[in-house]
């Protein structure tokens, strides 16, 4: 067993544990679990608290992970965050809507308005590279895992997320599509087969996304268009100033 000591402050229960469970298998000796509690940066989904609240949610995770730091470095052993281990498996199903929204959804509705000046920053500095220049315009492929890198640091706040036309293409696809799809089968042996729940649901979240990944590139297309862009960024929350982001502050250490 190597000798090292490691704790694993700032990730959540089951996946603070999993992580724990990979560093044993490799020898490690954990003698400590801790998570704590950060704002959440998914503001293409709801603005950016105060920079106020921020200061003080940081400070507060700081005192936490000092208390926490020299329990261990004393000697003591500190597993608190095996005890959030039941709440976060029963939210399992939520974590992994979380991530197929975000990852195969709201990725798709970043777009830059006619204000970027294709200064590449949110390209250069994406963390898994999913950003790239298309028609003189940046373009967000399916890497992307909605970190807010781009959005949040956009010297021009250029980068939006287009509510607008999310909420339009979901509508659409279920109110239209979905409708003519189901009409044209009609008793169909495939219709029969969809009358399970299960396969219903994956049927239609697989054409949701293939619908997504087109209406994408059509709406990405059509933004060279002044009026077209207007209507897009006019719907974008993101537009607005009461919608924050957030930005480094120096008061953070």
């Amino acid at each position: 067993m190597k000798l090292a000591k490691l704790y694993l402050p700032g990730l959540s229960g089951a996946t603070l544990l999993f992580a724990a469970i990979i560093l044993r298998i490799k020898g490690y000796r954990i003698v400590g679990l801790r998570s704590i509690d950060l704002p959440s940066n998914w503001i293409s989904l709801h603005p950016g608290l105060k920079e106020k609240v921020v200061i003080s949610i940081h400070q507060r995770c700081k005192r936490i992970i000092e208390r926490f730091a020299k329990k261990i470095f004393s000697g003591r052993k500190n597993y608190r965050a095996l005890y959030e281990l039941p709440i976060d498996l029963l939210l399992i199903p939520i974590s992994l809507g979380y991530y197929f929204i975000g990852r195969f959804i709201f990725a798709k509705s970043f777009y830059a308005s006619s204000t970027c000046d294709n200064c590449m920053i949110c390209i250069q500095n994406c963390p898994v590279k999913a950003i790239k220049l298309i028609q003189n315009r940046p373009f967000w492929s399916y890497r992307c895992e909605s970190c807010m890198k781009c959005i949040n640091n956009c010297p021009k706040r250029s980068i939006e997320a287009a509510h607008g036309y999310i909420i339009g293409s979901v509508i659409l696809f279920y109110t239209f599509i979905m409708v003519n799809i189901y009409t044209y089968m009609g008793s169909s042996i495939i219709e029969k087969t969809l009358t399970n729940s299960i396969i219903r649901i994956i049927f239609e979240n697989i054409l949701l996304l293939l619908f997504i990944i087109l209406s994408y590139r059509i709406v990405h297309f059509l933004l060279k268009f002044k009026f077209f862009e207007w209507i897009i960024v006019h719907t974008s929350f993101t537009k607005y100033k009461f919608w924050r982001r957030y930005r480094t502050s120096k008061n953070i250490q």
